[in-house]
């Protein structure tokens, strides 16, 4: 039976595929990270990615290994992955066939497959997907080996169908961000359905029940909060901020960004938009915050960004872009373009877009480009405030996009935009930005802001006269939280509700 004991919160999603669908799997883990940032947190679950990949190398058959580090009777979800390619044979028989399995990929197919007969509960469930793009112009399928290979993924599937030795409802898709699609919907489902099968938390202790966190009180931030009141009222050339917390999480970031959007609200001089983003919970991308900025100031101050936006991204132009697959090699001008927006000096080397199935670089950069001309020719007064939170959540073409428009900011092609993005990680920071983008470093509280902290939550009713006292409070906070100013509000919180 499936153990639904173990690591309660834990969803094992076990990932197989051959050679020929790298971007796939890449989706898959983009997908994931966003859930486990969203739907599956607010669930109370984390999903534990699982593949090749993650197997340590060890001494015996190859699928043997994988199958002693990951066993199958542990798997919650297997997604199988199948384009043209389906795999070496792993030298092993399958017992019920009394054939060797043609690769990897089915042998573990197989095995879930059998888990999910063997266990009545319905776990694990057994999602595959098929890719139907052309495969003529693969280099792949070119090769008359490759011929052969095509014609067992074309075998599996017919043993899909209800009268097959596997019978099962298969998904197809054609392009990346349709599979995306797919992949998200069905995690989604199975994640609410997963909560369902777990049995009741046992009750926690009193003193580990804490109440909602109240919201961080405005304490020790003043420096950003002025630096970026500042910057909305034209009194600074830092049009840029990049906010960090040296790799930590729950230092007051977001909690950083939301002042900044009350920030935003108050300033009437000049008029200010503000749009907040949060790709963790939001999947926002660098086309997103394009279109719902057009959107919110009106469509109509975007004529050749809105045309360009639906010929090249309609269901035909996507078709006609697959029919058609050329490798795009970006020539030395344009490699000479993107240093100058970046303004470097440095090499650029391009990282892989996930979108480059469905669009040239070319097509982006143009995109791009008449978006922010229309926004710069907006005919009133406006300035626009773009706040892009976890951006170590972003896909790379969002992240390689937002270090560009830093790179408009610094070589002041942009006047009407301010943008602030914040992570976990520092993003990328260049040098020569200095003067129009800042970085700011979220870290602890200094223990001189703990008797605000004492005041706010009605631990003492003055400052003067309990100095001695404070000192020992902000020791002993400081011992048990790190400085996180979080964790700091949290403890406080939970101790006033007690004395309450």
């Amino acid at each position: 039976m499936h153990d639904r004991t173990r690591r309660l919160t834990e969803v094992r999603v076990f990932v197989a595929s051959p050679s020929d669908v790298p971007e796939e799997r890449y989706r898959i883990e983009f997908v994931v990270k966003q859930l486990n940032q969203g739907l599956a947190r607010r669930l109370g679950l984390t999903i534990a990615l699982q593949g090749w990949e993650h197997v340590a190398p060890n001494v015996g058959r190859p699928q043997d290994v994988i199958f002693q580090q990951m066993p199958p009777e542990d798997w919650d979800i297997f997604i199988g992955v199948l384009w043209l390619r389906f795999g070496a044979e792993t030298g092993e028989i399958d017992p019920q066939t009394k054939q060797p399995y043609r690769s990897g990929t089915e042998e573990e197919f197989k095995a879930a497959y059998r888990q999910h007969q063997a266990d009545h509960t319905g776990w694990p469930k057994v999602m595959v997907y098929r890719c139907i793009r052309n495969p003529e112009n693969n280099l792949y399928y070119a090769q008359t080996e490759n011929h052969t290979q095509f014609e067992r993924v074309t075998k599996f599937f017919e043993n899909c169908k209800p009268d097959g030795e596997h019978p099962m409802y298969v998904v197809s898709y054609n392009h990346f961000e349709e599979f995306e699609r797919h992949i998200r919907n069905h995690l989604e489902k199975y994640l609410e359905e997963f909560v369902k099968t777990l049995p009741p938390a046992p009750p926690k202790p009193d003193d580990e029940i804490l109440p909602p966190i109240s919201p961080l009180p405005v304490v020790d931030r003043e420096l950003e909060r002025n630096l970026f009141r500042k910057i909305l009222k034209g009194e600074t050339t830092v049009r840029g901020l990049v906010i960090h917390s040296r790799g930590q999480g729950g230092w007051g970031k977001s909690v950083l960004l939301q002042m900044f959007e009350k920030e935003c609200a108050a300033c009437q001089s000049p008029p200010t938009e503000v749009f907040s983003f949060d790709p963790s919970d939001t999947g926002a991308n660098w086309l997103s915050i394009m279109d719902r900025t057009a959107r919110k100031l009106g469509v109509e101050h975007f004529p050749r960004y809105m045309s360009v936006r639906a010929t090249t991204y309609s269901k035909e132009s996507r078709e006609q872009a697959e029919d058609d697959q050329e490798i795009y090699t970006p020539s030395a001008d344009a490699v000479g373009e993107q240093r100058e927006e970046l303004g470097e000096t440095a090499s650029v080397v391009r990282i892989r877009s996930s979108y480059d199935g469905e669009r040239s670089e070319s097509t982006h950069v143009d995109m791009t480009k008449i978006f922010l001309q229309e926004l710069e020719s907006f005919p009133q007064p406006l300035q626009v405030v773009w706040l892009v939170d976890a951006v170590d959540w972003i896909d790379r073409d969002t992240r390689d996009w937002l270090i560009k428009i830093f790179g408009r900011i610094y070589r002041g092609t942009l006047t009407k935009v301010i943008l602030v993005a914040a992570g976990r990680d520092s993003l990328y920071y260049h040098p020569s930005w200095k003067g129009k983008v800042e970085e700011i470093d979220v870290c602890r509280f200094e223990k001189k802001a703990i008797p605000e902290l004492l005041l706010h939550f009605g631990f003492i009713d003055r400052i003067d006269g309990v100095e001695k006292l404070c000192e020992l409070i902000a020791d002993d906070l400081f011992q048990k939280t790190n400085g996180k100013p979080l964790d700091i509000c949290t403890h406080l919180q939970s101790r006033r509700d007690k004395k309450d």
